[in-house]
């Protein structure tokens, strides 16, 4: 039964949303990796508006 509702309900969502997740996921191993800091520089050195300013 749950294998079905996560279908139902997931299927459509997913494909929208797996760009963001996608682009989450090296943060998430970062922060679990170096911790907050390193994770959070490492966000913002990638970022578009922080690689125009450099």
């Amino acid at each position: 039964m749950l294998d079905l509702s996560r279908r139902v309900y997931f299927d459509d969502l997913r494909p929208s949303i797996e760009p963001t997740l996608a682009a989450a996921h090296p943060v998430r191993q970062r922060l679990a990796d170096e911790g907050p800091a390193a994770a959070l520089i490492s966000r913002l050195r990638s970022t578009p508006c922080a690689r125009s300013t450099q």
